[in-house]
């Protein structure tokens, strides 16, 4: 599955896709999606998850997998992000290093990573066949 950042979802078919502004963007796109991206070009992506997994969000009265989120977590989001995928679960803690955190604000990260890996509800989201504990058990 592709990294699910910011940019990947504006070009998401399900958020009605974007169009490159800046060779900024561009390049960035063009990281982002592994082919080439010009200033101009429409992008209109794939959903980042399986049919079978949208059917299960929609289900649920909710159209895109993709779940905003207050951004006075930011750190602990974006090292779940990274922890939930097993191509990219090592740069969890090298994110949480780069933050810098005092040790206080560091711990409660942790904290709220910790407490959404425990949750029911994304433990099923995440392995539908789990049952009971969330991922961490």
């Amino acid at each position: 599955m592709p990294a699910v950042t910011e940019a990947r979802c504006r070009a998401c078919v399900m958020t009605g896709g974007c169009v490159v502004e800046t060779d900024e963007e561009a390049a960035a796109m063009s990281a982002l999606l592994l082919r080439e991206v010009e200033v101009g070009a429409a992008l209109s992506e794939e959903p980042c998850v399986p049919p079978d997994w949208l059917e299960q969000y929609e289900r649920k009265g909710q159209a895109c997998p993709r779940v905003p989120l207050d951004w006075g977590n930011d750190v602990a989001a974006e090292a779940l992000t990274l922890a939930l995928s097993p191509h990219t679960a090592w740069l969890a803690p090298e994110t949480l290093a780069a933050a810098e955190l005092p040790a206080e604000l560091h711990a409660a990260v942790l904290r709220r990573v910790a407490y959404v890996l425990r949750d029911q509800a994304v433990a099923e989201k995440m392995a539908p066949a789990f049952r009971g504990g969330g991922l961490l058990g």
